[in-house]
C-alpha cells in the first residue's frame, strides 16, 4: 500500500509546486493552413523553412502561409513522422507504414528502392527513423531506415542493402542522430534474453556506420509499456532514454537507474534559461525542469497545460515550436514575455488600467471594473485589496518610504496596514478635479499631488486614520499629466504643452524648452542623471537634461507620436506605451545615441493598448537584468529584459523570371532586349513578423530604396543596362538586414546598340556634310545670279531711264534756245551736265552716300522745275543727325519714285505741283519719305502696292525698285516700302506718300 501511494504523491507534489505560464503562444491549426490537428515532428531546413510531419501529408510553413504535399503532389502514403534534410538540400521524408521519399526543388519524389523496404514490411511495426549517409572515399552513400522490431535497413545508392540487428532480433524503440554516430535501443522479445543481462534488461547499441556496438543496458518495468514511444536523448553529457512508464539515466558503467514516470515523454528540450523542457503525451503538456536529473520530479512550470506534445523545435531566431497531437502547432515568439491573466490567477477581470510595482516580484494592479489588488509572481497568488464595482480604477501610486498605496478614481483612497481611508465627499479632492485621473508623489511632505479634468490640488495625509485635507489651485484649463522630481519643481501637462507651477502660479515653459512641448502633454518621468522625460500626443518622446532637449519621433524608430504613458528604470533606460506597443529607448554601444526597441505583438505582447507601465529591476546571481511590467487590456505582462537572439536574416532568390521564364543566373545574368520583362521573388524566413515583413529594395545603389510588404516585384519594358537589383527585410525591431544583391544586364536592340548608333552618326554626318556642301554650292550659284540679275536690273534702269530723262532736258533746253533765252538755257545745259555725271558715276559704283543721292535728286528737281516753270516746287530736308556722308544706299533706288510722281502725279494738271523729299534713320535703317500734291494712283482695296492691289499704271521703275529693295534689305518689300494716297475729309485726293525703309549700310 506504501508503494502504491508513492506514484499517488509523486503526482499531486507536481500539480501543488508547479505554475501554470502562460505564454504568448500561437496556434496554428487547420485552420491556418496545417493539412491535420495530429502532428508527429518538426524540422527547420537550411533555409530556414519549417517542415511539418503529419498523418495527412508534409507541410511546409515559410512564415506566411502553409504549402501541403499529399497524394495529389506525390506522396502516396501520407502519415509521415520522419523527417530529414541531406547536404544537397533534399528534404527526406519517412511514412509510418514504410515509404521513403524526398523533396527537391518543391517536387515530391518516391525513393528508387521503396521496394527493398516493402520487402520487410511483414516483419517491423513502423519506420522509427531515417538518416542519410553520404558517399565517403570508394563506399557509396544512402540512407539508413529504422524499423521497430526489425532493425537497420542499410540502403545504398547504387541499389544495394543490407540489415543491420543485433541478435535474437530485437526491436527497435529510438533511432536518434547524435553527432556522427546513430544510437538504437533494442528490446529482446520472443522471450529471449542475452544471457549476461538480468532478466528484463535490455542492450543499447550504438551504430558506427558499419556495426552496432553495445553501450550498456537498461531495465524496464513492462515490455509492453515501456517498449511504445520510446526516445533516445543526449542532454548535456549524459543520454537518457525515455519509455513509456520509465526514465532511464546511463550511469558512468554504461548501465541505466530507472525512476517511474506516469507519462510517456516523447521530446525534451533544452531552453534559453538553461531549464530542461519535456513534451509530454497524455495531455500533459511541456514541463519545464531545473536540470535533467529533476525531470519527472515536481517541475518548475507547467507550460501548455491540458496539451498532447509530441516534438518540440527552437528556431533560429529563439522562437519555440511544439507539436500535438491533438491541437496542430504552438509557436512562442519570445520566452521574455509571460502574461497572466484570469486563465492563469486568481485576477476577477482582464483589463488592466493602472499598475505598480511593490518590490522585484510583487505588483500592484488595478482593473477598469473597479478592483485593487496584488499579484506575487512567484507564487502566483493574487490578493484582493478593494473591490469598488461603480468606481473604476484611473491611476494608482505605491509610497515604499512610507508603505501606502494611492489609488483614484472617481474618489481618492489610500490602503495602509490593510486599511484603506477614503476622502469624504464633502472634503473630496475628486469633487473638485473631476475624478482622480493621475497621481505623482510628493515625498517632503508625504503627500500627493491628484489631477483631473477640472484642475490640481495637493493632498496631504501623514497617517491613514487623519482626515486629509487639500490646498487648492486653481486652474480653469483641462490637465493631462502632473509630476514632482528629485528638486522638487511641479511639472503639469496641459492640452497646449507643460507647464511648471511657481507658487501659486502657471508659468508656461515647454515653447522655451523645445518645441514639441507645445502640445499635450500626456505623462512624465525623471532618469538617474536628472534628465526629465515627457511623453506627448503628437510630437513623440522629448528627453530634456536642463540645457537641451533631445526629441525621439516615428523617424527614430517608434512607430506613432502619439504617447500614452512613459516611465524609467534604475538602470537608466525609458520604457514607453502607445496604442501601437511598448518601447524600450536606452543609450546604445556607449556613443550617446538613443536606440528604440519596439516589444508589440509580433514579440508576443497579447495587445498592442499599453494601459500602464511599471519598471522593475531584477538582480540575478550578480548579474542586473531590467524588466518591465505592462497592464493591457488583455492581463499583467511581465517583460524580462534580457538579451535574445536578435539576427536580421538576409532575403534569398526564389526565382528570377524573364517574359515568363525561369531564369538561372548562375548561369548567365545577361538578358537578350526581348527579355526585359522581369519578375523577381524573394523570400525571408521570420516567424516573428507573422507574414507581415517590410522589404525595402532599388535597381541601382545610387537610387532611393523602395518600400513594400510584397515578396515580388515585377518590372516591365526594362530598358537596356546594368542593373544592380538589391532588397533587405527588416526585422521585429526595425533593423534592416544586409543586401540581396542581383545583378543582371538587359541587352539593346539592334538599333540600340554602339555600332549601330556609330554607324548612323557617321551615316547621318556624312549625308549632312554632302548636303551641306551641296547647298553651299546651290547658295553660291544663287548669290551669283542674284548679282547677277541685280546687275542687269541697275543697268537696265539705267538704260531705260537715262532716255526718257536726256530726251526731256535737251527737249527742254532746245526750247529755252528757241525762246532766246541763252541764260536759262546755259544753266539748264550746266545742271544737265552734272546730272548725267552724276547718274553715270552712281551707275557705275551701284553705291551712293546720302549726301550724293540728295545732290542727284536736287539736280533732277531743279532739272524738272527749269522744264515746268512755276508750275513745280520741291524741298528736300534731311535729319542734321545722320552721318550723310557714310550711310550708303543703292543708286537710282530713289529715282524712280520722284520721277513717277511727277510723270503720273502732275499729269493734266493746273495747280502747282509741291514734291517734299524727307530723310531720317534710326541705328538700323534709313527712312525716306516722298510727298506730293498730285491727282495720285487709283487703288482696288488696298493701300499696300502689292501687285494685286495696285492699278496696272504703276511703273516698271517702281516695281524694280522694290524687287532690289527687298535683295537690299534681305527681307519682303512690301513690309519696307508703301504708297499710300492722301485724302481730305471728303475722301478727295490731295496727294501720294511713298515711304521707303533702307537698311543702312556703312561706307
Amino acid at each position: 500500500m506504501k508503494n502504491k501511494l508513492i506514484p499517488i504523491l509523486l503526482f499531486l507534489s507536481i500539480y501543488l509546486n508547479a505554475q501554470s505560464v502562460q505564454y504568448a503562444w500561437r496556434n496554428f491549426t487547420t485552420n491556418d493552413g496545417l493539412p491535420s490537428p495530429e502532428v508527429y515532428t518538426v524540422i527547420q531546413d537550411s533555409k530556414g523553412f519549417l517542415w511539418f510531419g503529419t498523418d495527412n501529408g508534409v507541410s511546409r510553413y515559410d512564415g506566411y502561409t502553409f504549402q501541403n504535399f499529399g497524394a495529389p503532389e506525390g506522396l502516396t502514403d501520407n502519415v509521415i513522422n520522419c523527417i530529414q534534410e541531406d547536404k544537397a538540400g533534399r528534404i527526406w521524408l519517412g511514412s509510418m507504414w514504410g515509404k521513403v521519399f524526398y523533396c527537391e526543388n518543391g517536387v515530391i519524389h518516391p525513393f528508387a528502392y521503396n521496394h527493398l523496404i516493402e520487402a520487410y514490411r511483414k516483419s517491423f511495426y513502423v519506420i522509427a527513423g531515417i538518416s542519410r549517409f553520404e558517399k565517403h572515399g570508394n563506399t557509396e552513400g544512402g540512407v539508413l531506415v529504422g524499423m521497430v522490431n526489425l532493425g537497420i535497413l542499410k540502403i545504398y545508392d547504387n541499389g544495394q542493402s543490407e540489415l543491420i540487428a543485433a541478435p535474437q532480433a530485437p526491436a527497435l524503440l529510438s533511432f536518434t542522430s547524435d553527432k556522427k554516430n546513430i544510437l538504437v535501443s533494442q528490446v529482446v522479445s520472443n522471450g529471449v534474453s542475452y544471457p549476461h543481462l538480468t532478466d528484463r534488461s535490455l542492450p543499447l547499441f550504438v551504430y558506427d556506420g558499419q556495426k552496432l556496438i553495445e553501450q550498456g543496458a537498461f531495465k524496464i518495468k513492462s515490455l509492453q509499456d515501456d517498449r511504445t514511444n520510446a526516445r533516445l536523448k543526449t542532454i548535456g553529457n549524459s543520454t537518457y532514454l525515455f519509455t513509456g512508464k520509465s526514465i532511464h539515466r546511463q550511469k558512468e558503467d554504461k548501465s541505466f537507474n530507472r525512476r517511474p514516470y506516469d507519462r510517456p515523454i516523447f521530446d525534451v528540450l533544452t531552453d534559453e534559461d538553461g531549464l530542461v523542457w519535456t513534451a509530454e503525451g497524455l495531455n500533459g503538456g511541456v514541463r519545464a525542469f531545473k536540470n535533467a536529473e529533476e525531470i519527472g520530479q515536481s517541475p518548475l512550470q507547467i507550460i501548455l497545460e491540458g496539451v498532447s506534445a509530441v516534438t518540440m523545435l527552437r528556431d533560429r531566431d529563439g522562437g519555440y515550436w511544439v507539436t500535438t497531437l491533438d491541437e496542430g502547432v504552438f509557436y512562442l515568439r519570445d520566452k521574455r514575455i509571460t502574461i497572466f491573466n484570469k486563465d492563469n490567477t486568481g485576477f476577477p477581470f482582464n483589463i488592466l488600467s493602472s499598475i505598480d510595482n511593490m518590490d522585484a516580484s510583487k505588483v500592484f494592479v488595478g482593473f477598469k471594473q473597479g478592483e485593487v489588488g496584488l499579484f506575487d509572481k512567484n507564487t502566483y497568488k493574487y490578493q484582493s485589496i478593494a473591490r469598488l464595482p461603480n468606481d473604476p480604477i484611473y491611476n494608482l501610486k505605491w509610497d515604499a518610504r512610507h508603505k501606502q498605496l494611492w489609488f483614484g478614481g472617481f474618489l481618492l483612497r489610500k490602503w495602509q496596514n490593510e486599511h484603506i481611508s477614503t476622502l469624504e465627499k464633502t472634503n473630496s479632492v475628486a469633487t473638485s478635479v473631476g475624478g482622480v485621473k493621475k497621481i505623482a508623489l510628493n515625498f517632503q511632505k508625504n503627500a500627493v499631488w491628484v489631477i483631473g479634468a477640472g484642475g490640481l490640488r495637493e493632498v496631504i495625509g501623514l497617517t491613514a486614520r487623519r482626515r486629509l485635507s487639500e490646498d487648492a489651485v486653481n486652474a480653469k484649463d483641462r490637465l493631462f499629466s502632473v509630476f514632482e522630481d528629485r528638486q522638487q519643481r511641479v511639472w503639469v501637462g496641459k492640452q497646449d504643452g507643460l507647464y511648471r507651477l511657481e507658487k501659486e502660479s502657471w508659468v508656461a515653459v515647454g515653447a522655451s524648452m523645445h518645441t514639441a512641448l507645445t502640445a499635450r502633454i500626456e505623462d512624465m518621468a525623471e532618469l538617474p542623471n536628472g534628465s526629465l522625460v515627457f511623453a506627448t500626443k503628437g510630437n513623440g518622446l522629448v528627453i530634456w537634461d536642463g540645457k537641451k532637449a533631445i526629441n525621439i519621433r516615428k523617424q527614430e524608430g517608434l512607430q506613432t507620436d502619439m504617447l500614452e504613458n512613459v516611465a524609467t528604470d534604475s538602470l537608466g533606460n525609458i520604457w514607453v506605451g502607445t496604442l501601437a506597443g511598448l518601447y524600450k529607448i536606452s543609450r546604445k554601444d556607449g556613443n550617446g545615441q538613443w536606440h528604440v526597441q519596439p516589444i508589440t505583438i509580433f514579440q508576443g505582447l497579447p495587445s498592442n493598448e499599453i494601459n500602464d507601465i511599471a519598471p522593475i529591476v531584477i538582480a540575478r546571481d550578480k548579474a542586473t537584468e531590467g524588466g518591465v511590467w505592462v497592464a493591457t487590456p488583455k492581463g499583467l505582462v511581465l517583460y524580462q529584459d534580457k538579451p535574445s537572439v536578435d539576427s536580421v536574416r538576409m532575403p534569398f532568390l526564389d526565382y528570377f523570371r524573364a517574359v515568363d521564364s525561369l531564369r538561372d543566373l548562375s548561369q548567365s545574368r545577361v538578358l537578350a532586349a526581348r527579355e526585359n520583362d522581369i519578375d523577381i521573388a524573394w523570400h525571408c524566413i521570420n516567424f516573428k513578423m507573422n507574414g507581415k515583413i517590410p522589404y525595402r529594395y532599388r535597381l541601382h545603389t545610387s537610387d532611393e530604396w523602395r518600400h513594400t510588404y510584397n515578396k515580388n516585384i515585377q518590372l516591365p519594358s526594362l530598358f537596356q543596362g546594368d542593373y544592380d537589383f538589391e532588397v533587405q527585410a527588416q526585422n521585429e525591431n526595425g533593423v534592416w538586414s544586409a543586401s540581396l544583391k542581383t545583378p543582371f544586364t538587359v541587352l539593346p536592340y539592334w538599333f540600340e546598340t554602339w555600332w549601330f548608333r556609330t554607324l548612323l552618326i557617321v551615316s547621318v554626318a556624312a549625308v549632312s556634310y554632302l548636303y551641306y556642301q551641296n547647298r553651299i554650292k546651290r547658295l553660291q550659284k544663287e548669290h551669283a545670279l542674284a548679282l547677277q540679275i541685280n546687275d542687269l536690273e541697275r543697268s537696265a534702269l539705267a538704260t531705260q531711264m537715262n532716255p526718257h530723262f536726256i530726251f526731256n532736258c535737251l527737249n527742254s533746253i532746245q526750247l529755252l534756245i528757241q525762246r532766246g533765252e541763252k541764260n536759262e538755257a546755259m544753266t539748264y545745259l550746266s545742271r544737265f551736265a552734272k546730272m548725267v555725271r552724276l547718274t553715270l558715276e552712281s551707275t557705275r559704283r551701284g553705291k551712293v552716300s546720302v549726301e550724293e543721292e540728295v545732290e542727284t535728286l536736287s539736280n533732277y528737281l531743279t532739272l524738272e522745275k527749269l522744264r515746268f516753270k512755276e508750275q513745280l516746287s520741291f524741298s528736300i530736308v534731311t535729319n542734321s543727325e545722320i552721318d550723310a556722308y557714310n550711310i550708303e544706299i543703292p543708286a537710282m533706288l530713289i529715282q524712280p519714285f520722284v520721277e513717277n510722281a511727277l510723270k503720273h502725279g502732275f499729269d493734266s494738271m493746273s495747280k502747282t505741283a509741291l514734291v517734299t523729299i524727307s530723310f531720317d534713320a534710326d541705328k538700323d535703317f534709313l527712312f525716306l519719305k516722298i510727298r506730293d500734291n498730285g491727282k495720285g494712283y487709283i487703288f482696288k482695296e488696298s493701300v499696300h502696292t502689292e501687285e494685286e492691289d495696285c492699278n496696272e499704271k504703276t511703273s516698271v521703275g517702281i516695281e524694280l525698285s522694290r524687287q532690289r529693295l527687298a535683295l537690299h534689305n534681305g527681307q519682303r518689300a512690301d513690309e519696307d516700302l508703301s504708297i499710300t494716297p492722301i485724302f481730305d475729309e471728303n475722301k478727295n485726293t490731295l496727294g501720294t506718300e511713298v515711304c521707303l525703309k533702307i537698311k543702312i549700310i556703312k561706307a
